[in-house]
């Protein structure tokens, strides 16, 4: 019934396979003479960073393809495209959810976390 949710390789590859054909058209887009047209590929970077980082997330969790290889190989191609280093983010991530409602420890959240301040942080 939940088969669908599974990690698939092939969905996996189709994701990050047309996020980066997207990302090429964009910035090929960018490039092209006259106003609409390089508002158009700004229009279609802001999706693929968008995309991007939702492909960053899933390898981060080790759940867009099946093998671990593939999720890190990814991550890693997802976090040039979301400018975001992913072994970086992924420990960040893995701590933000061992935390997650704890203000103070969540890295999420901690800078949040009401405190007394010395006179030059104020």
């Amino acid at each position: 019934m939940l088969a669908h949710l599974r990690a698939s390789n092939r969905v996996g590859a189709t994701y990050v396979g047309s996020t980066s054909v997207a990302t090429a058209v964009g910035v090929w887009l960018s490039l092209q003479p006259g106003a609409a047209v390089w508002v158009l590929g700004q229009v279609v970077l802001a999706a693929c960073f968008v995309e991007w980082f939702v492909l960053l997330h899933e390898c981060g969790h080790g759940t867009l393809f099946r093998d671990r290889l593939a999720n890190v190989v990814a991550g890693h191609l997802a976090g040039v495209g979301a400018l975001i280093p992913f072994e970086s983010w992924r420990r960040v991530h893995g701590r933000h959810h061992k935390w997650t409602g704890w203000q103070d420890l969540d890295p999420t959240t901690a800078v949040l976390t009401p405190r007394p301040l010395s006179r030059p942080r104020r």
